[in-house]
């Protein structure tokens, strides 16, 4: 009789359906039976490397996620710094494969070495734009700068840096381009604390290394500038700075 009923078996070959799909969806959640703790530390490495391959990470071109060996790579370098690769602290430069440091990261690495600081407090500085150097099409007609003093508990003096917008403004980042003096005074923080503690002092940023949560707000444009010659006036012509639009956005 079940054969001679349509209804029926069209309610129970859903029913099978709806079995294969829930049977389907606890297979992939056995894994996390093995799982002891939320610490990353003790999660076993051929566990973590796939979770960190799941965050993508900014670039001028787009996005991109990473390989389990470099997942790897990350995760034993951030257990070395005692940092954790699941925050804001770190990230993984993909084209050198190394592990850079984030101005949140190194507060961090400072504070466990026994560092105190105070507040920073800065300086807006102006100079000439330099020689033979592009100058971006933004509101300044000088080369800005901000000085960083960084008071640190137990020196006679603060650390101090000097970021200049010339030497640090970086045309495929959205917030360079929206905020420039936000990002110097960010950068000049930045190395004051690395030439203090010598946490990162001779890493140079790279793509990654931007504001992305106020990045994410912006979508990028082309910039023109006039190349500026030594010796003479800039030249009539421009050059236009063309990149790619992102496809997607991005949490960091």
């Amino acid at each position: 009789m079940k054969e001679d009923n349509p209804a029926l078996q069209e309610a129970l070959a859903k029913a099978k359906e709806v079995a294969i799909e829930m049977q389907k969806k606890d297979d992939s959640l056995v894994w996390m039976e093995e799982l002891s703790s939320f610490n990353w530390k003790d999660i076993k490495p051929h566990f973590l490397a796939p979770l960190l391959c799941h965050i993508p990470f900014k670039r001028k071109d787009g996005y991109y996620k990473l390989e389990p060996w470099q997942a790897l790579i990350w995760a034993m370098r951030c257990y070395e710094l005692e940092l954790s690769p699941l925050g804001n602290e770190t990230w993984f430069n993909a084209e050198s494969n190394k592990v850079n440091i984030t101005l949140e990261g190194k507060r961090e690495i400072a504070r466990k070495r026994g560092y105190q600081f105070g507040p920073s407090t800065f300086e807006r500085l102006e100079r000439p734009w330099p020689k033979g150097k592009p100058k971006p099409n933004i509101q300044f007609e000088a080369d800005i700068g901000y000085k960083c003093m960084l008071p640190v508990v137990g020196w006679k003096t603060p650390a101090e840096y000097t970021a200049w917008l010339s030497e640090w403004y970086m045309p495929y980042s959205p917030v360079w381009r929206d905020k420039p003096e936000h990002m110097l005074q960010i950068r000049a923080q930045e190395k004051a604390l690395s030439f203090c503690t010598g946490v990162g002092q001779s890493e140079l940023p790279g793509e990654g290394d931007i504001d992305t949560d106020a990045a994410r707000d912006f979508e990028p444009v082309a910039i023109e500038y006039k190349p500026l010659k030594i010796g003479g006036p800039p030249p009539e012509e421009t050059s236009t700075i063309k990149e790619e639009k992102d496809d997607e956005p991005i949490p960091f």
